[in-house]
């Protein structure tokens, strides 16, 4: 009998430890269970820009970039597409979508100002190298002429500093808070943190110019099916001093290669807790229904925060086949 009861202890003791999640399983875990939801209110189907990556709001204009067009775009708030405009220095092609293996993959799109004037700012991936390590800098008072600056020596810098080997440099969101640059690397979900002032000076180049210096954080997401999901947009919310982003989940052994699409996160970070616990929350994009989305979401940019809390986002999609959506997002916390 004593026998009997050592056995049943030791098996339950089997079964307790194992059902218990590790530190950052459990930080997951607590994270999808908080009140966090993003819910698709209204999808817009893009016909005319192929392969979505990045979108900014500035005025009353919305402004598209892709990873594999010869254009970027400039559309009105109703979405109808004003102005598609060349990338000059571009790798030149007439198809409709550049080919993979020499298109210039612009994965995000940050707002900026220079000198105090408007300007966009697309960053290539840096995932083959040189061909995608370009930084496209666009004065919105000047949008068929704009400047490229070559990312090759940065990136170089920012791998050396977050440790990260030439197969996980994936950059695929940015986004400007006050004097600092936030990029976001795909691979190891890394967010970089930089002096924008400095790294301006630093890509113009000139005598006795300094190395722009980094912070590294890394942050944990939660998992769908076991699948880590990796940065893919982020941007401002509002004037707060935190960062909306998104997280895409793909069932795939590379940071680079494309798989299977099993949804999207939807998240804030708070610029002020970065040493300690940054991420506040994160939550699964749905439709109305609960149900989750099954898009690949690229981009995100933040609209307006309503008199109840709510916040009202816009979404960029790609499906992998050269289909691009707006997704219409409303947000709760």
């Amino acid at each position: 009998m004593l026998m009997r009861y050592r056995c049943l202890f030791a098996l339950l003791f089997v079964l307790n430890w194992g059902c218990r999640p590790t530190t950052e399983n459990q930080h997951a875990q607590e994270t999808m269970s908080g009140k966090l939801t993003a819910v698709v209110e209204k999808t817009i189907v893009l016909d005319s820009i192929p392969s979505g990556s990045g979108l900014a709001k500035v005025d009353q204009h919305l402004y598209i970039i892709s990873d594999d067009s010869p254009y970027f775009f400039q559309l009105n708030l109703q979405y109808q597409l004003q102005q598609k405009i060349g990338i000059k220095n571009g790798p030149k092609s007439k198809e409709y979508r550049i080919p993979k293996k020499i298109k210039p993959d612009y994965e995000s799109l940050a707002t900026a100002q220079i000198n105090g004037a408007p300007f966009l700012l697309a960053f290539g991936s840096g995932s083959l190298s040189p061909t995608r390590d370009s930084l496209l800098l666009i004065n919105l008072a000047d949008l068929k002429n704009p400047q490229t600056y070559d990312l090759t020596h940065l990136y170089y810098l920012i791998k050396g500093a977050a440790n990260l080997p030439e197969a996980e440099l994936n950059m695929e969101g940015s986004a400007i808070i006050g004097e600092d640059l936030f990029l976001f690397n795909r691979g190891q979900n890394v967010m970089i943190q930089t002096n924008w002032a400095r790294l301006l000076l630093f890509l113009k180049g000139g005598p006795n110019i300094l190395e722009p210096e980094f912070k590294i954080h890394r942050i944990t997401l939660p998992q769908i099916n076991g699948v880590n999901p990796g940065f893919s947009g982020a941007c401002q919310l509002g004037q707060e001093n935190k960062i909306l982003f998104t997280a895409s989940v793909e069932n795939t052994k590379s940071w680079v290669e494309d798989g299977e699409i099993l949804g999207s996160f939807i998240g804030i970070l708070d610029v002020e807790k970065l040493t300690s616990d940054p991420l506040e929350s994160a939550a699964i994009l749905t439709d109305k229904n609960g149900r989750t989305v099954i898009e690949k979401v690229e981009s995100i940019e933040f609209l307006k925060k309503e008199s109840n809390g709510e916040i009202k986002a816009l979404a960029l999609t790609d499906d992998d086949l050269g289909g691009s959506k707006i997704l219409e997002i409303t947000i709760k916390r």
